[in-house]
């Protein structure tokens, strides 16, 4: 039996599955940058308000925030400079170190993170199209990768429940031994606020 013609250029099925990953991440870089150009803002800029929309983790503070994003403090300082500037951020003295300050959206910063997030994310709506065990096998595997990646240093913040130290599996089923409570797989947290790093265990 004549065996299918491969066109692979000689690449490994995970060098496949990683360049896969690499053009959703390309796609998704394009949508933020078409997104911000709609409301005058720069791609980073973009991120920095959706950051903030969403809420701690991480901490509302230009260190955490620039971890967070992977880019450096003092770019991230400029792009905050500019959203205050704009009207959409202000700044309030954080009460447990009245040396730095807690960065806020400005009721107008809430006005346009709610626009850029009602205007649709097309990655979402591909992967929404797919059956819900498809979504929750590949949230599962992806978070394995990430979880990977972040015990190497490539990723610099993973609060997933697969790197949590409270995660435990048993039987194949996942547990929130902080939460006393069984996961399944679609349950699963990208971001945790509980998060604390350590062995999982059962793994």
């Amino acid at each position: 039996m004549e065996e299918f013609p491969h066109d692979n250029g000689g690449r490994t099925l995970a060098q496949r599955v990683a360049a896969a990953i690499e053009r959703l991440a390309n796609a998704q870089r394009r949508v933020v940058q078409d997104l911000a150009s709609r409301h005058g803002l720069s791609s980073l800029q973009t991120q920095t308000l959706l950051l903030l929309a969403a809420g701690a983790p991480p901490k509302p503070r230009a260190s955490a925030l620039s971890h967070e994003l992977g880019v450096s403090e003092p770019t991230l300082s400029e792009a905050i400079g500019s959203l205050k500037a704009k009207g959409l951020v202000d700044g309030a003295p954080d009460p447990a170190d009245r040396r730095a300050l807690t960065l806020r959206l400005t009721p107008f910063g809430r006005e346009i993170a709610s626009r850029l997030e009602s205007e649709g994310d097309p990655l979402a709506e591909a992967i929404a199209a797919l059956p819900a065990r498809a979504q929750a096998e590949t949230l599962h595997l992806l978070l394995a990768v990430i979880g990977r990646l972040a015990d190497s240093g490539v990723v610099g913040v993973a609060r997933t429940c697969p790197s949590c130290r409270f995660h435990e599996v048993a039987g194949g089923e996942h547990r929130c031994a902080l939460l006393g409570l069984s996961l399944p797989t679609d349950a699963l947290r990208v971001n945790c606020p509980e998060h604390e790093g350590g062995v999982p265990k059962g793994l």
